[in-house]
């Protein structure tokens, strides 16, 4: 039998409300899964292990270098549709959305539009996969137009040298500014449990996770580890 498996986040909370998994590890679910999860008598437990920062994506053609909170939520709600109202050039702005329930749709509702209906996206705005969002703004016909959004340990490790991290009221999001909390956009991740007592298997993986070996690991990942 597979010990491990890879899927994406919706799946791997949808496992793990089936009983198909005992741990994953994820960014926090949405009001969705949450909801789902107890239509089948499962709450969740979450182990906080590490941090990230949700980073947005430009073209390095784009002029732009810092945008605002809010002039990202004014993108996304179609309130700014050009550049030039954002502080660069005059062309329509082309904005990336992920799915519904996927890791950074979520992280993007809850922490970056805090509530704020954000615009349905048209056809070619829709990208199934965080790679394709990576892909499409380093080789999109209008490259500099668009914006995305992922999770810098993600992004970083695609190495595509035609995108840059847009800095976020004027704060860039490194390592150091990540484990300050300058940058505003950081988000946990953990290892997700169903609320019930462990397995002692599943209480000693948990505790490796949380030890010292586990955050060594956690920062030779790229990610920060929690203090």
């Amino acid at each position: 039998d597979n010990l491990l498996s890879c899927s994406k986040t919706r799946y791997a909370y949808a496992a793990l409300t089936a009983k198909q998994a005992d741990v994953i590890f994820a960014f926090a679910p949405s009001d969705e899964q949450v909801r789902d999860a107890q239509t089948h008598d499962v709450t969740f437990r979450l182990i906080p292990l590490g941090l990230d920062a949700f980073v947005f994506l430009l073209h390095t053609d784009n002029p732009v270098g810092s945008l605002t909170r809010k002039q990202i939520q004014d993108i996304y709600t179609r309130s700014a549709t050009n550049w030039r109202q954002v502080g660069g050039r005059d062309a329509n702005i082309l904005p990336f959305q992920r799915p519904k329930n996927s890791g950074s749709q979520t992280i993007m509702e809850k922490l970056v539009m805090k509530g704020l209906p954000m615009t349905q996206p048209l056809r070619e705005e829709y990208i199934p996969e965080m790679g394709g969002v990576i892909v499409q703004i380093a080789e999109y016909r209008n490259e500099a137009a668009s914006i995305g959004y992922s999770f810098r340990r993600y992004a970083v490790s695609r190495k595509m040298e035609d995108l840059k991290f847009a800095a976020v009221d004027g704060v860039p999001p490194t390592v150091e500014n990540i484990a300050s909390g300058a940058y505003p956009f950081v988000a946990p991740f953990y290892a997700v449990v169903r609320n019930e007592p462990p397995s002692p298997e599943l209480q000693a993986l948990l505790d490796w996770f949380t030890g010292p070996e586990g955050r060594a690991l956690i920062a030779k990942a790229g990610y920060v580890p929690m203090k």
